[in-house]
């Protein structure tokens, strides 16, 4: 998963936020199959100690990168952290894997998705983001 955001270039000219949309549908199938990593992102995630975490500075990084992308573009709010994203996403580790996931993922990537265009300067704005 990190390659494919991380390893290569991320083109979100092309439908805008629906890079960031499909990175955050990866990770959800990613902790679906992964029963296990639910239980442990929920124990790494909520600790003091995550970024000290293997693999962490990636995951931070890669997610940026994405941010960035849509900062630019103005397609998401100004503003938005790799911090503050994480912490909006937290909600992807309570997901009921034995229930229909695929429900509550798409409710719940929705109103992040909402969250995030929320106060968008719109496409070309091009005034990156604020601090």
């Amino acid at each position: 998963m990190l390659d494919s955001i991380h390893g290569g270039h991320v083109n979100v000219t092309d439908g805008r936020t629906r890079a960031l949309r499909e990175r955050m549908e990866r990770l959800v199938r990613f902790a679906v199959v992964k029963v296990g990593l639910a239980e442990a992102m929920r124990q790494t995630i909520g600790t003091s100690t995550a970024r000290a975490q293997p693999g962490y500075a990636l995951v931070v990084a890669a997610i940026q990168a994405l941010l960035d992308a849509n900062h630019e573009l103005g397609t998401i709010r100004p503003g938005v952290t790799g911090d503050a994203f994480i912490q909006a996403i937290v909600g992807i580790w309570q997901i009921d894997v034995h229930g229909d996931w695929h429900a509550q993922a798409a409710r719940l990537l929705g109103l992040i998705m909402d969250g995030l265009r929320a106060g968008a300067l719109g496409p070309g704005s091009r005034r990156g983001r604020s601090s």
